[in-house]
C-alpha cells in the first residue's frame, strides 16, 4: 500500500479519493482479521477450561487427592519462601539499625534481599552523607562544650583539665601539649620557646 501512495503535489482529487478508499479497505480487512484472531483465542481458552473440567471429572479419587496434595505443597513452599524473606529482612533490618541507619534500615534490608544494589547504594550514600555532617556537628559541639570560657579581665584561672583528659584518653600527645600550653598562657604564664 505504501508504494501506491503518491506524495507528489500534483495529485488530483480523484487520485486522493482512490487512495483514501484503498486505505479504508485495508483498515477494514485488518480489523476483520483481528476479530477472527480474537474469536479464535477466546475459543481456545474456552476449550482449555472445558478440558480441565473434564479432566477433573474423570480423575479418580486418588488422582484428585494427588493433585490437591501438589497444590498444598506448592502453597506451603510459597508460605515458607515468604517467611524466609520476612526473617531475612528482619535480621538485616536489625543489623542496619545497629549500624545507625534508623528509619532506612528496613528499606535497605529489602533492597539487599531483592538484589536491588543500585537502590541500596543510593540509600547508603545518602545516609552516609547526612551522617557525616551530623557527626562533624556533634564533634564541634562537644569540643565547644569542653572548651573553657576565656577570662574577661578578672583574676580567675582558666581550667583546661577536661580538654587535657580527653586528649590523654585518645592518646593524642600533641593535643595534650597544646591544651597545657593554652592553659598556661591563658592563666598568665609565659612560655619560652626555643
Amino acid at each position: 500500500m505504501a508504494d501506491a501512495i503518491n506524495t507528489n503535489d500534483e495529485l488530483t482529487v480523484d487520485q486522493l479519493r482512490e487512495q483514501l478508499a484503498q486505505a479504508n479497505a485495508d483498515k477494514a480487512k485488518l480489523a476483520a482479521e483481528a476479530a477472527k484472531q480474537k474469536n479464535r483465542i477466546d475459543e481456545l481458552c474456552k476449550n482449555e477450561g472445558n478440558l480441565k473440567k473434564a479432566l477433573r471429572e474423570k480423575q479418580t479419587a486418588e488422582e484428585q487427592e494427588a493433585a490437591a496434595k501438589q497444590e498444598r505443597e506448592e502453597a506451603e513452599k510459597q508460605r515458607v519462601s515468604n517467611l524466609e524473606k520476612e526473617l531475612y529482612i528482619m535480621k538485616a533490618t536489625n543489623r542496619y539499625m545497629g549500624l545507625g541507619f534508623g528509619d532506612q534500615s528496613e528499606a535497605l534490608a529489602t533492597y539487599e534481599h531483592d538484589g536491588d544494589m543500585d537502590a541500596w547504594t543510593d540509600a547508603v550514600t545518602k545516609h552516609l552523607t547526612g551522617y557525616k555532617a551530623q557527626l562533624e556537628e556533634a564533634i564541634r559541639a562537644e569540643y565547644a562544650a569542653k572548651m573553657p570560657t576565656p577570662s574577661s579581665g578578672n583574676s580567675s584561672t582558666v581550667d583546661y583539665s577536661a580538654v587535657i583528659a580527653d586528649a590523654q584518653a585518645k592518646g593524642d600527645t600533641l593535643a595534650v601539649a597544646r591544651a597545657i600550653r593554652e592553659q598556661a598562657q591563658a592563666n598568665g604564664f609565659k612560655i619560652h620557646e626555643h
